[in-house]
């Protein structure tokens, strides 16, 4: 039926009409999938702000993801440098948080950082080394920490498992804890000092 279809419109408006045709689908289907990855990159309306900000946010019960409950405990605001990103598959927390971002901001969010500070990740940890630095062991310790990401929808979990470290970004969510189905806890201590913190992302921009 779609060949007789094709015959019919050579027929009637010629080889250019249907040249046309298919052009226009092309058209169509390229301008979807740049939208999609326009979408991807794109920045949210988010307003930056420098380093870390946080606010004390009302008792909650929270939710459930994927049979862990997740109890909110400070708003937080993040512009920051990406220096690693973690993908996890198979761990059970891997389902509520796939990934760990490693992220420096202050003295860490310049240019440039990763040509003095090399980092490596796993095991929902991170190291951090370097030979000489522009700055102080201090200073690179209050500047520096891991998110275990947990993304609002499955969207934001594709552009956090896109960042690549380098990235400039500004993260816009809640520092939360977690109890898994057989009732342990996952504490955050919510001071982002150079420590493992639990955050719930819900606005992500890549600058």
């Amino acid at each position: 039926m779609a060949v007789t279809a094709l015959r019919e419109l050579f027929a009637r408006d010629g080889k250019h009409r249907l040249w046309t045709h298919l052009g226009l689908v092309a058209a169509l289907w390229a301008g979807s999938y740049l939208a999609f990855e326009a979408a991807v990159r794109r920045s949210d309306p988010l307003e930056l702000v420098p380093g870390i900000e946080l606010a004390d946010v009302a008792a909650s019960p929270g939710w459930e993801r994927s049979g862990y409950a997740i109890v909110p405990f400070k708003r937080c605001r993040i512009r920051a440098r990406v220096l690693g990103q973690e993908p996890y598959y198979y761990s059970m927390l891997s389902a509520v948080a796939p990934s760990d971002l490693l992220l420096g901001w202050g003295p860490l969010a310049n240019d440039g950082v990763l040509e003095w500070l090399h980092v490596s990740q796993g095991d929902r940890g991170y190291a951090w080394s370097y030979q000489t630095a522009p700055v102080e062991r201090e200073e690179i310790t209050r500047h520096l920490a891991s998110l275990v990401a947990i993304p609002a929808n499955p969207l934001l979990g594709y552009r956090i498992r896109a960042l690549k470290p380098g990235d400039l970004v500004a993260l816009e969510g809640y520092v939360v804890r977690l109890r898994d189905p057989q009732g342990a806890e996952y504490q955050s201590p919510g001071t982002f000092s150079s420590q493992n913190e639990i955050v719930w992302i819900e606005k992500l921009a890549i600058q």
